[in-house]
């Protein structure tokens, strides 16, 4: 009923845990998504934790058009709000150094788009913040993991709603290689949002790398 990420981590045992952090961060239009994705240790299980912000100025206007109940997702805690008409990234810094804090993160990875001045800043106090770029050859591999181990029940996310509309959501854009990537909406065209599966991807570039 409610997001209460620190039961998962207790439940799951994800103090101190290898953890590779991906961000998609937004302009004002779209969501920003921050997932935490730990690699399986004594199974085959990868564990995934998410966390999503959304202006508060924009909430009544987005949830009449995208037909997407955001007010009641923000009152359980599946999205915090910033105030103003943008996500403040400051906020999304202070969720990245709490998951320092609590996990042995490896690599903080990031689009660079919107969110490379806070990445400096980021590089600053914590080491291994890396920029993925949003192509075939860097996301390629690793969106087909994610399909492979949700697809196989090897991936424990928490029910979470926002993150389970997401995933309805997603859409791939290939090519003649048989690679594959998630396609980002349109953001002034499409009601359609991506946020949490772009940063779980992007995050994933670095993860199978620790296998």
């Amino acid at each position: 009923p409610t997001y209460d990420y620190e039961l998962l981590v207790k439940k799951w045992g994800l103090l101190e845990r290898p953890c590779v952090v991906g961000i998609d961060a937004s302009w004002s239009i779209d969501l920003s998504a921050v997932a935490c994705l730990f690699p399986p240790v004594d199974d085959d299980t990868w564990r995934l934790l998410t966390f999503f912000w959304m202006p508060a100025a924009s909430v009544v206007e987005r949830e009449r058009k995208d037909q997407v109940t955001y007010s009641r997702w923000i009152e359980r805690g599946f999205i915090e709000t910033c105030y103003g008409n943008a996500v403040d990234p400051a906020d999304i810094k202070a969720r990245v150094k709490w998951a320092a804090e609590m996990f042995d993160v490896r690599n903080v990875c990031f689009d660079p788009w919107n969110f490379r001045g806070p990445a400096a800043e980021l590089a600053e106090e914590i080491q291994g913040v890396v920029e993925v770029r949003q192509n075939f050859g860097q996301l390629g591999e690793a969106t087909k993991k994610l399909l492979e181990i949700y697809r196989t029940g090897k991936l424990q996310h928490g029910n979470n709603p926002v993150l389970n509309w997401m995933a309805s959501c997603l859409d791939l854009d290939g090519d003649k290689r048989d690679n594959v990537m998630p396609s980002k909406p349109e953001r002034q065209k499409s009601t359609k949002r991506i946020d949490g599966i772009a940063a779980t991807v992007t995050a994933m570039n670095r993860a199978i790398v620790m296998l």
